[in-house]
């Protein structure tokens, strides 16, 4: 699905059900952890490289059912069922949503 294929109201459900796990993401340990490792220093791209390697993995750990929350809002699909599909299925979903040329416009 991409960010471009979606209705308002579709996106206005999204917003609805992803931003409050987005909001819990922000404000998690791992962010704050990351934020005070690298705030202060100029990110080269391979220093955002390895930070971004760093941070996903304590993310996920920490905001699991988030992440999960978050790939059930823009698929559409019930939590259960993004839980129970295979882990490419998700993966692919996610990565076609920010493959999306108008998702960075």
């Amino acid at each position: 699905m991409k960010l471009s294929e979606i209705s308002t109201d579709r996106g206005m459900d999204i917003i609805a059900e992803a931003v409050p796990a987005i909001e819990r993401m922000v404000e998690s340990e791992a962010i704050n952890g990351f934020y005070k490792k690298y705030a202060k220093r100029s990110l080269t791209k391979a220093l955002a490289i390895k930070a971004s390697i760093e941070l996903v993995p304590q993310l996920v750990k920490s905001n699991k059912e988030d992440v999960l929350i978050i790939i059930a809002a823009f698929t559409g699909k019930k939590l259960a069922a993004v839980k129970a599909q295979p882990f490419m299925d998700s993966f692919n979903e996610l990565k076609s949503i920010f493959d999306d040329p108008e998702f960075m416009r």
